[in-house]
């Protein structure tokens, strides 16, 4: 038994326990109400995250942010590892979430 949210929100959960640590960085809230997008920095057992949340009814948001992280590294969102970006010069990336959901970009390194 349980919700239909559970199978969303359990691998977001393991997600969290698994990279989000450190300090929080608001990168990110693009669109306003609709997109938002926040850096967990890390700690030394947890590699960092960055979640982007898109609150949009019916279309995919992104918006080009700076990740902290260098030129060429990939970025994979740790609940569907089929989506990748590369960060480019500056540290920056375009991250993007469909519309009413989430994704928790991790560098790609640390799966």
């Amino acid at each position: 038994m349980g919700t239909p949210l559970k199978t969303l929100i359990d691998p977001l959960i393991d997600a969290r326990k698994k990279y989000a640590g450190g300090a929080t960085a608001y990168l990110s809230t693009a669109y306003k109400t609709n997109l938002f997008i926040a850096k967990r920095e890390g700690t030394e057992t947890k590699d960092g995250c960055i979640f982007v949340l898109n609150d949009d009814m019916t279309q995919t948001l992104t918006n080009t942010v700076n990740t902290g992280w260098t030129q060429g590294t990939v970025l994979v969102d740790a609940l569907n590892t089929n989506h990748s970006v590369t960060v480019q010069s500056g540290g920056m990336a375009p991250l993007s979430a469909s519309n009413r959901f989430y994704r928790v970009y991790v560098r790609q390194s640390a799966m």
